[in-house]
């Protein structure tokens, strides 16, 4: 049973244990829209949703993008925009619609189109965090966020080490190659890769 209240709310979801508050919230597709446990407030909130379940959206977003998906949580304002995703790994968008496929070891909190911090999910003795710039790292390879050719930052700590790198040009979902350009070590020795002793410069303040 689906608990509706507003006009048209979860008019043709046939999915059961649906809760849908708002006009046109949960409209759904006739015949289609099988998915339960989704919980929906605000004009039009998941009208899209079709075999999706236990998804959550506040605000006025269709939830076009997590239409087949399960256990997302959408904040949106009241023209749909999204403001805050969750995905079903815990991974968190804020002002995006889009979250990467992070390996399933990371929890990521990605910031606008394509910047990221993540790190590993699990207790684990040589743990890692990152901030990264255009990059995101699958489990495999690192590859592109954006769909315009950007180059890619990133910033590597574990055990103590500080580890600096980048990445060429590149487009979204392609492999990059990661290149690091400075460590500092757990004991503060630093290592430059890539150049040269005369173009680097390093002042202290007195």
């Amino acid at each position: 049973q689906n608990v509706a209240i507003g006009r048209e709310a979860a008019y043709f979801f046939i999915g059961g244990n649906n809760t849908s508050i708002g006009a046109k919230s949960l409209l759904g597709v006739n015949g289609t829209s099988t998915g339960t446990g989704n919980t929906a407030i605000g004009y039009n909130s998941g009208n899209a949703i079709t075999t999706g379940s236990k998804n959550v959206i506040i605000g006025s977003n269709t939830g076009s993008t997590i239409a087949t998906s399960d256990n997302n949580i959408i904040i949106s304002d009241g023209g749909g925009n999204n403001r805050i995703q969750v995905d079903s790994g815990g991974n968190v968008g804020i002002g995006t619609s889009t979250i990467e496929s992070y390996w399933s070891g990371y929890t990521a909190l990605k910031v606008g189109y394509n910047n990221s911090i993540f790190g590993n999910t699990a207790d684990s003795v040589g743990s890692a965090f990152f901030i990264s710039q255009n990059l995101y790292n699958d489990g495999g390879n690192y590859r592109y966020v954006g769909s315009g050719s950007d180059e890619g930052g990133l910033i590597d700590l574990r055990g103590g080490a500080f580890v600096f790198s980048n990445a060429p040009l590149g487009t979204a979902g392609n492999v990059a190659s990661i290149v690091p350009r400075l460590t500092i070590s757990s004991t503060g020795a630093a290592t430059f890769s890539g150049t040269t002793s005369a173009n680097v410069v390093i002042s202290r303040d007195n």
